[in-house]
């Protein structure tokens, strides 16, 4: 019995760790943050922890029907098949599905992408876009934009296509 039940457990176990990759994470260091994700894009849990100094900035996590993003621009374009941003690196460039992202990246680029606001001339950002697809075909970009001196975070929701700038966004320091 105790061998069938330890089989079982076993069974379970290494079923679902093949959806996670090893655990491994990645510390990058740009001006006053600490960023942390895992070292894999592929892993089936995928997430970024912004830390400002002493404090917990941003966090989001993204399970199999999610996708986390960089962008070296406030005004990213965003195209997408099936409500899924694809980036240059993607596999399926040619299948018929390729569309371009200009100003979204790879949230796994060696270096974290820096860029300023016009409002902001003398302040540096970078940018961090969340997006949750389904099965519908339909996805929402959720984009965080964080100074990366003070650690103020502000949230604004994207539209498919281009994304003008309005200055409609609230910068808020962490609490």
């Amino acid at each position: 019995m105790h061998k069938l039940l330890l089989t079982l457990c076993l069974l379970i176990s290494t079923s679902s760790s093949a959806y996670y990759d090893k655990g491994e994470f990645v510390v990058k260091k740009v001006d006053r943050l600490k960023i942390i994700t895992n070292k894999s894009k592929y892993s089936g849990y995928r997430f970024i922890t912004i830390f400002a100094p002493n404090e917990n900035t941003i966090s989001l996590s993204c399970d199999f029907s999610c996708r986390l993003f960089s962008t070296t621009t406030h005004t990213p374009t965003i195209d997408y098949y099936d409500g899924l941003i694809r980036i240059d690196e993607d596999q399926f460039r040619g299948d018929g599905r390729w569309v371009k992202s200009p100003g979204v990246v790879s949230l796994y680029t060696k270096d974290t992408p820096v860029f300023s606001i016009p409002e902001y001339p003398n302040q540096r950002f970078i940018g961090i876009i969340q997006n949750h697809y389904g099965a519908s075909g339909f996805g929402s970009f959720d984009f965080y934009l964080m100074n990366i001196s003070t650690g103020a975070v502000a949230y604004k929701e994207l539209e498919w296509g281009e994304n003008k700038w309005h200055n409609d966004v609230e910068f808020k320091l962490p609490n």
